[in-house]
């Protein structure tokens, strides 16, 4: 479960007295914008947990890190509700190939694509048209491990969708072997990095002041 702020604070008279008079698309956009200041602290702080992936583990290909995203906007069903989301884009995909090298990123260990995202839209000759930042391109994969190919697959590819397994890395898990000569006899345990509620520990009260800040910066500059 991500975290919900709810804020609350106190604005100056000048606002609080004339924030109501303003029309309902400049209020929008003034919370809009405050609220895309207050996040970016909030996604370089989780960004900086994702990037100590690759070194603490060294099985992360850095897929996780590309996903994510922030979003911010007002509810269709209620205008005059706000939101501002920091997380892990859950459409995105990337395949490896541990048999290949990458033509772009030489030192990589193996090669690995991005697929992009598409949209619901498509060219004339009938072809997907992608998210402009989300585009299907080749990354680097941070894989230090040698992932071999498993006998009877008819790819080596390597699907990594960080929404499959986001959670597992938030929250951990407990799993006990089904197969093999272990099984029923070895479970293991992994309790979670939990970076989202670390990240809302640490940067909730810096997020909120630079919302405030903001809305009272954009207030004045709309008033002159």
């Amino acid at each position: 479960m991500m975290p919900r702020v709810i804020i609350q604070f106190n604005l100056p008279a000048e606002v609080a007295n004339g924030f109501p008079k303003l029309i309902d698309k400049v209020r929008r956009h003034i919370v809009r914008q405050a609220i895309r200041s207050a996040l970016v602290p909030v996604k370089n702080n989780l960004k900086t947990k994702l990037m100590s992936l690759p070194s603490a583990t060294r099985q992360s290909s850095g897929a996780t890190l590309r996903a994510l995203t922030s979003k911010y906007a007002n509810s269709k069903r209620n205008p005059d509700r706000f939101y501002g989301i920091v997380g892990i884009n859950r459409k995105l995909w990337e395949y490896f190939d541990p048999t290949d090298k990458s033509p772009v990123y030489k030192n990589a260990k193996m090669r690995q694509v991005n697929f992009g995202i598409k949209t619901n839209r498509f060219n004339d000759d009938g072809s997907a048209i992608y998210s402009k930042k989300w585009r299907p391109k080749e990354v680097k994969s941070t894989l230090k491990r040698n992932y071999g190919v498993k006998g009877g697959l008819r790819s080596p590819h390597r699907k990594r969708r960080p929404n499959n397994y986001w959670h597992l890395v938030e929250s951990g898990f407990s799993a006990t072997d089904t197969k093999g000569p272990w099984a029923g006899k070895r479970t293991r345990v992994f309790g979670g990095h939990h970076f989202v509620q670390r990240t809302y520990t640490e940067t909730r009260s810096q997020a909120v002041q630079i919302f405030e800040a903001k809305v009272v910066d954009h207030f004045r500059k709309a008033f002159k």
